[in-house]
C-alpha cells in the first residue's frame, strides 16, 4: 500500500457493507472535501506525525525560516 492511500485510508475512510452486512472501511477521495474538511484532513495527519513519528509539521501558515 502506497503512503497517499494509507493515508486516506486511515484518517478519510469510507465504509461499505459487503456480502456478510459488515461494514468495510475503503480509503476515499480527497477531492471532494471541502476546505474546511481538507484542512481537518490534513490536521489528523500532522497530529498522527508528531505522535507517531516524531515528524513535526507546521501548520501552512506559519512562515517558515530556513537555516543552512
Amino acid at each position: 500500500m502506497n503512503r497517499i492511500v494509507f493515508l486516506k485510508f486511515k484518517f478519510n475512510p469510507v465504509y461499505i457493507p459487503n456480502e456478510h452486512g459488515e461494514a468495510l472501511a475503503v480509503p476515499d477521495t480527497t477531492t471532494t472535501l471541502t476546505k474546511i474538511g481538507f484542512s481537518e484532513y490534513i490536521e489528523k495527519i500532522a497530529q498522527w506525525c508528531s505522535e507517531y513519528l516524531g515528524i513535526i509539521i507546521p501548520p501552512a501558515t506559519e512562515k517558515l525560516k530556513l537555516e543552512l
